[in-house]
Protein backbone atom coordinates (compact mmCIF):
# COMPACT_ATOMS: atom_id res chain seq x y z
CA UNK A 1 0.00 0.00 0.00
CA UNK A 2 0.98 3.87 -0.78
CA UNK A 3 0.34 6.61 0.99
CA UNK A 4 0.73 10.44 0.05
CA UNK A 5 -0.04 13.71 1.88
CA UNK A 6 0.30 16.94 0.19
CA UNK A 7 0.58 19.93 2.81
CA UNK A 8 -1.15 23.04 2.08
CA UNK A 9 2.23 24.82 0.87
CA UNK A 10 4.49 23.22 -1.69
CA UNK A 11 7.03 22.89 1.25
CA UNK A 12 7.35 19.14 1.42
CA UNK A 13 5.42 16.06 0.76
CA UNK A 14 5.18 13.26 3.28
CA UNK A 15 4.47 10.07 4.14
CA UNK A 16 4.92 6.77 1.30
CA UNK A 17 4.09 3.94 3.14
CA UNK A 18 4.73 0.62 1.82
CA UNK A 19 3.79 -3.00 3.70
CA UNK A 20 4.26 -6.08 2.63
CA UNK A 21 2.05 -8.65 1.75
CA UNK A 22 2.30 -11.49 5.00
CA UNK A 23 3.02 -14.51 5.13
CA UNK A 24 2.31 -17.13 8.13
CA UNK A 25 4.50 -17.71 9.93
CA UNK A 26 7.34 -16.82 7.59
CA UNK A 27 8.87 -14.05 6.97
CA UNK A 28 6.70 -11.69 4.20
CA UNK A 29 8.02 -10.90 1.46
CA UNK A 30 10.27 -8.09 1.12
CA UNK A 31 8.44 -4.87 -0.03
CA UNK A 32 9.98 -2.23 -2.25
CA UNK A 33 10.36 1.44 -1.86
CA UNK A 34 8.41 3.85 -4.06
CA UNK A 35 10.15 4.31 -7.46
CA UNK A 36 12.57 7.71 -6.73
CA UNK A 37 12.41 10.00 -9.40
CA UNK A 38 15.28 10.72 -11.83
CA UNK A 39 17.83 12.56 -9.91
CA UNK A 40 16.35 12.37 -6.74
CA UNK A 41 18.56 13.55 -3.61
CA UNK A 42 19.26 11.78 -0.31
CA UNK A 43 19.83 13.57 2.29
CA UNK A 44 24.01 13.38 2.94
CA UNK A 45 25.64 14.97 5.95
CA UNK A 46 28.37 15.59 3.59
CA UNK A 47 26.66 16.53 0.13
CA UNK A 48 24.77 19.73 0.99
CA UNK A 49 21.88 21.18 -1.24
CA UNK A 50 23.02 23.89 -3.85
CA UNK A 51 20.72 26.22 -6.09
CA UNK A 52 21.60 23.84 -8.69
CA UNK A 53 19.37 21.13 -6.93
CA UNK A 54 16.48 23.82 -7.22
CA UNK A 55 15.36 23.04 -10.80
CA UNK A 56 11.56 24.02 -11.06
CA UNK A 57 10.26 26.95 -12.27
CA UNK A 58 9.91 29.50 -9.84
CA UNK A 59 5.90 30.53 -9.33
CA UNK A 60 5.02 34.00 -11.48
CA UNK A 61 4.71 35.67 -8.30
CA UNK A 62 7.65 34.38 -6.93
CA UNK A 63 9.72 37.69 -6.66
CA UNK A 64 6.44 38.72 -4.23
CA UNK A 65 6.80 36.22 -2.17
CA UNK A 66 7.43 35.92 1.45
CA UNK A 67 8.96 32.59 0.34
CA UNK A 68 12.11 32.91 -1.84
CA UNK A 69 13.17 28.96 -2.32
CA UNK A 70 10.97 25.69 -1.60
CA UNK A 71 12.19 22.51 -1.48
CA UNK A 72 10.49 19.57 -2.50
CA UNK A 73 11.34 16.54 0.48
CA UNK A 74 9.68 13.25 0.69
CA UNK A 75 10.11 10.87 3.73
CA UNK A 76 9.80 7.29 1.92
CA UNK A 77 9.67 3.43 3.65
CA UNK A 78 9.62 0.16 3.29
CA UNK A 79 9.06 -2.66 5.80
CA UNK A 80 8.47 -6.85 6.30
CA UNK A 81 6.59 -8.12 9.50
CA UNK A 82 5.73 -11.42 10.83
CA UNK A 83 3.13 -13.10 12.92
CA UNK A 84 3.30 -16.19 15.12
CA UNK A 85 1.11 -18.03 17.42
CA UNK A 86 2.12 -18.00 21.31
CA UNK A 87 3.01 -21.92 22.20
CA UNK A 88 -0.22 -22.88 24.50
CA UNK A 89 -2.09 -19.73 23.75
CA UNK A 90 -4.83 -18.75 21.40
CA UNK A 91 -2.91 -15.59 21.01
CA UNK A 92 -0.72 -14.35 17.93
CA UNK A 93 2.21 -11.84 18.05
CA UNK A 94 3.12 -9.42 15.26
CA UNK A 95 6.63 -7.28 14.87
CA UNK A 96 8.17 -5.63 12.74
CA UNK A 97 11.38 -7.81 11.49
CA UNK A 98 14.21 -3.90 12.17
CA UNK A 99 16.61 -5.37 9.41
CA UNK A 100 13.72 -4.86 6.97
CA UNK A 101 13.36 -1.34 7.85
CA UNK A 102 14.22 1.43 4.93
CA UNK A 103 13.70 4.55 5.70
CA UNK A 104 14.68 7.29 3.21
CA UNK A 105 14.79 11.16 3.05
CA UNK A 106 15.27 12.64 -0.02
CA UNK A 107 14.25 16.00 -2.07
CA UNK A 108 13.11 16.18 -5.65
CA UNK A 109 14.85 19.18 -7.62
CA UNK A 110 12.62 18.74 -10.38
CA UNK A 111 10.31 20.03 -7.75
CA UNK A 112 12.21 22.74 -5.81
CA UNK A 113 12.36 26.39 -6.70
CA UNK A 114 14.11 29.62 -5.83
CA UNK A 115 13.80 32.86 -7.35
CA UNK A 116 16.80 33.72 -9.25
CA UNK A 117 17.25 37.25 -8.06
CA UNK A 118 16.84 36.72 -4.29
CA UNK A 119 19.13 33.69 -3.76
CA UNK A 120 22.01 34.04 -0.94
CA UNK A 121 24.44 31.81 1.02
CA UNK A 122 21.89 32.51 4.29
CA UNK A 123 18.73 31.43 2.22
CA UNK A 124 20.71 28.31 0.82
CA UNK A 125 21.09 27.25 4.45
CA UNK A 126 17.79 27.60 5.66
CA UNK A 127 16.32 25.47 2.50
CA UNK A 128 19.45 22.98 4.05
CA UNK A 129 18.16 22.89 7.30
CA UNK A 130 14.55 21.61 6.44
CA UNK A 131 15.99 18.69 4.61
CA UNK A 132 17.99 18.44 7.99
CA UNK A 133 14.63 18.69 9.73
CA UNK A 134 13.00 16.14 7.71
CA UNK A 135 16.16 13.92 8.62
CA UNK A 136 15.55 14.18 12.24
CA UNK A 137 11.77 12.69 11.86
CA UNK A 138 13.55 10.29 9.42
CA UNK A 139 15.79 8.63 12.22
CA UNK A 140 12.81 9.30 14.72
CA UNK A 141 10.51 7.22 12.22
CA UNK A 142 12.71 4.26 12.67
CA UNK A 143 13.25 4.51 16.24
CA UNK A 144 9.28 4.97 16.12
CA UNK A 145 8.62 1.70 14.13
CA UNK A 146 11.38 -0.49 15.02
CA UNK A 147 9.77 -1.53 18.88
CA UNK A 148 5.99 -1.69 17.88
CA UNK A 149 4.26 -5.25 18.81
CA UNK A 150 0.79 -6.22 18.54
CA UNK A 151 -1.74 -9.02 19.69
CA UNK A 152 -4.62 -10.99 17.89
CA UNK A 153 -6.57 -13.87 18.88
CA UNK A 154 -5.78 -15.07 15.49
CA UNK A 155 -3.28 -14.56 12.60
CA UNK A 156 -5.19 -11.96 10.56
CA UNK A 157 -6.34 -10.33 13.66
CA UNK A 158 -2.48 -9.71 14.57
CA UNK A 159 -1.73 -8.26 11.09
CA UNK A 160 -4.56 -6.47 11.10
CA UNK A 161 -3.95 -4.62 14.72
CA UNK A 162 0.04 -4.20 13.49
CA UNK A 163 -1.41 -2.72 10.41
CA UNK A 164 -3.21 -0.07 12.44
CA UNK A 165 -0.41 0.29 15.02
CA UNK A 166 1.88 1.16 12.13
CA UNK A 167 -0.20 3.70 10.41
CA UNK A 168 -1.02 5.45 13.13
CA UNK A 169 2.01 5.73 14.57
CA UNK A 170 3.63 7.32 11.42
CA UNK A 171 0.85 9.56 10.84
CA UNK A 172 1.52 11.40 14.39
CA UNK A 173 5.26 11.63 13.44
CA UNK A 174 4.46 13.02 10.05
CA UNK A 175 2.14 15.05 11.35
CA UNK A 176 4.16 16.66 14.04
CA UNK A 177 7.44 17.53 11.27
CA UNK A 178 4.71 19.24 9.67
CA UNK A 179 3.98 21.19 12.22
CA UNK A 180 7.81 21.90 13.26
CA UNK A 181 8.55 23.14 9.39
CA UNK A 182 5.82 25.67 9.99
CA UNK A 183 6.97 26.81 13.03
CA UNK A 184 10.67 26.44 11.77
CA UNK A 185 9.48 29.30 9.36
CA UNK A 186 7.27 31.43 11.31
CA UNK A 187 10.05 31.71 13.89
CA UNK A 188 12.93 32.32 11.28
CA UNK A 189 10.72 34.53 8.96
CA UNK A 190 11.47 32.44 6.54
CA UNK A 191 14.79 32.84 6.93
CA UNK A 192 15.48 36.38 7.18
CA UNK A 193 15.41 36.50 11.05
CA UNK A 194 19.22 36.06 11.62
CA UNK A 195 18.75 35.86 15.69
CA UNK A 196 15.73 33.13 14.68
CA UNK A 197 17.76 31.26 12.27
CA UNK A 198 20.70 30.54 14.55
CA UNK A 199 18.34 29.40 17.42
CA UNK A 200 16.93 26.94 14.93
CA UNK A 201 19.81 25.82 13.48
CA UNK A 202 21.38 24.86 16.79
CA UNK A 203 18.41 22.98 17.54
CA UNK A 204 18.47 20.92 14.87
CA UNK A 205 21.86 20.01 15.07
CA UNK A 206 21.47 18.53 18.40
CA UNK A 207 17.40 16.58 17.33
CA UNK A 208 20.21 15.37 14.75
CA UNK A 209 22.54 13.30 17.40
CA UNK A 210 19.64 12.54 19.51
CA UNK A 211 16.03 12.35 17.40
CA UNK A 212 14.23 10.91 20.21
CA UNK A 213 14.59 14.68 21.98
CA UNK A 214 12.25 15.93 19.26
CA UNK A 215 9.13 16.99 19.67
Amino acid sequence: MTFARLLRRPRIVLGLLSLAVLLIPLLAAAADLPVLPSGALHWDAVRPVGWGDFRAVPPADAARRTEIAAIAMTISWSLRFEVTCVPGKSEWKGSIVPSSLRVLNWMDPARSWAALERRSEAVLRHEQRHFDLNEVYRRKLELTLVPLRAAGPDAEGAKRSLDAMIHAAAQKLLDTLAAQQDRYDLETSHGASVEGQARWDAQIVLWLVDPAKAP
